[in-house]
């Protein structure tokens, strides 16, 4: 598990205030990628267009 210095880089302040850890997390997802599930976007979409080719070139 990460650090709050390691999440927050230079940007890590020890006094910081649970307000200021939400403000640099603002519009922001976080996931946990250690599961080693995540794939990403691009990978997804070029996936998915390929199945659909596939599809395509199946159907009689």
């Amino acid at each position: 598990m990460a650090t709050f210095k390691e999440l927050f880089g230079d940007k890590y302040d020890p006094e910081m205030k649970l307000s200021d850890a939400e403000k640099l997390f603002e519009g922001k997802r976080l996931a946990d990628l250690s599961s080693g599930e995540y794939v990403s976007k691009a990978k997804y979409d070029a996936d998915t267009a390929a199945l659909a080719r596939l599809q395509a070139e199946a159907e009689p």
